[in-house]
């Protein structure tokens, strides 16, 4: 994992995501950039990377 991998970890284990509960999240840059509830994974992942190119990114599901 990169550095900034890294940094968008520790940010997610700190942050206040309750907004996100029982949703799946993508973490770039340190800040919440997409959310789906699981029906429109790929289709968010997709829009996600296009927007967001050569950047790491974190996948997550915030526990309800």
């Amino acid at each position: 994992m990169t550095a900034d991998g890294w940094r968008n970890y520790a940010w997610y284990t700190s942050a206040d995501l309750a907004d996100y509960a029982g949703r799946w999240i993508v973490v770039v840059d340190r800040r919440v950039v997409g959310s789906s509830d699981g029906s429109d994974l790929r289709d968010m992942l997709r829009r996600v990377r296009d927007r967001f190119p050569g950047k790491d990114s974190l996948l997550a599901l915030v526990q309800a």
